[in-house]
């Protein structure tokens, strides 16, 4: 019997040693991606400024705390996303979110669950509003502004239809914002 212990837990040592060259390999190797990898990080900051007063920012099947949350780590990612393509290297970009309307509406209570679902008509609004502020390596003030982003979301376009697919919460919003970024931040 002891002969059978001692043999599994020489396979589970062997196991977790394994286990764990393979996790400093791999940290180990992101980290030397990282300091190697290109140096087109641009620090990017955004804030939803007094969230719990935007016209629609409801998630559905999520309470209003954390679905603030989620809409500021999704809006975090695209402007981080976005800066990528038109930023300099050195430049930072804060946003604050002053007011945002989801595309649709919540409808609460529905079904024998009783659970919250959006909403989405063929022709249904959306907008986000906040002021931007990009700066220099050194902090210096490049430009700043505010931007009120209003459009139309039409649910029969091809585009829409594509990107149904991988959706997001704000994922209607990055076609508008990537031609205020090109609008705003070249030439």
């Amino acid at each position: 019997m002891s002969n059978s212990r001692n043999f599994k837990l020489k396979i589970l040592t062997a196991f977790v040693i394994a286990l764990g060259f393979i996790g400093i390999s791999t940290a180990s190797e992101s980290t030397d991606q990282n300091a190697t990898g290109p140096a087109s990080t641009v620090p990017v900051k955004v804030a939803l400024i007094d969230g719990r007063k935007f016209t629609d920012y409801e998630l559905s099947g999520q309470s209003r705390q954390r679905s603030l949350k989620t809409i500021e780590k999704e809006l975090n990612e695209l402007f981080t996303k976005l800066s990528k393509e038109f930023l300099k290297d050195g430049e930072s970009l804060e946003i604050d979110v002053t007011n945002m309307d989801l595309p649709g509406y919540i409808h609460y209570a529905v079904g024998s669950a009783s659970q919250d679902i959006r909403i989405v008509r063929s022709l249904s609004h959306f907008r986000v509003y906040f002021n931007y502020r990009l700066k220099s390596a050194d902090g210096k003030i490049l430009n700043e502004g505010e931007h009120k982003l209003k459009e139309f979301l039409d649910l029969n376009s091809g585009i829409r239809q594509r990107t149904l697919r991988n959706r997001g919460n704000v994922s209607d919003y990055e076609s508008p914002l990537r031609e205020w970024f090109e609008e705003t931040f070249t030439g």
